[in-house]
């Protein structure tokens, strides 16, 4: 008679706790659009390509540039749900590149006219470590801020060719950033979401190897649980 009951709890045990409802492991993928604050402006850069030329005896005689500070940024998430109002993510984010820069010029050394193409690319990614304070919305939509940590390897490429001639360089930089954002997530189901969220990245870079600044993230995600 006492087996019964014995065996019992004796499963009660090893099963562990139950976690209650939406408590647990998770992912998430993710991608949208990103946009850099502050890094450089095309005018500065234009600034720059005259210096270089004039530093090597050549003269801008005219030329034009574009300039792009916006382009796709993805990543990818694994997190746990503490409660219904804290979890703890780690992602890794690819911002893509903060900018990108080419312009088109003719030059001269006094004597030759001749055309000149001159490119430069800024890109940041690296790991992320963030928790979330989340506020319940009925049973199906949640709204969250997120605050962490960012791990971010942060390259600037340039090249330039002239009259048969190229040369390239790359500069690269690792260091922690804080990063915040807030967000919002439909529950479809038990295992299935899907999130709107807006992050910042600050002071991504170095002001003195890649230069420096602010990379925003709009993004969209799907989410699945693994409980």
């Amino acid at each position: 008679k006492w087996m019964g009951p014995l065996l019992l709890c004796v499963g009660c045990s090893l099963a562990g706790p139950a976690l209650a409802d939406g408590e647990g492991w998770y992912a998430v993928a993710f991608g949208g659009q990103s946009m850099s604050n502050n890094f450089a402006s095309q005018s500065t850069l234009d600034s720059a390509v005259l210096d270089a030329f004039a530093s090597n005896g050549l003269t801008v005689v005219d030329g034009s540039s574009s300039f792009d500070d916006s382009d796709i940024g993805f990543g990818a998430t694994i997190g746990y749900k503490v409660t219904e109002n804290f979890a703890a993510e780690l992602s890794y984010v690819d911002l893509g590149s903060a900018i990108n820069y080419q312009s088109t010029n003719t030059v001269t050394d006094g004597v030759t006219n001749f055309s000149a193409t001159t490119r430069a690319e800024v890109t940041a990614s690296g790991p992320v470590l963030s928790f979330l304070g989340i506020l319940p919305i009925g049973k199906r939509f949640d709204v969250y801020g997120r605050a962490g940590l960012a791990l971010m390897d942060t390259e600037v490429r340039a090249n330039a060719s002239t009259n048969g001639t190229s040369a390239s360089d790359s500069a690269s930089t690792l260091r922690s950033n804080a990063m915040y954002g807030i967000g919002g997530e439909f529950n479809a189901s038990k295992r299935f979401g899907i999130r709107i969220e807006w992050n910042r990245y600050a002071e991504i870079g170095s002001a003195e190897v890649t230069g420096d600044g602010d990379i925003d993230l709009l993004s969209a995600g799907f989410r699945i649980s693994f409980h």
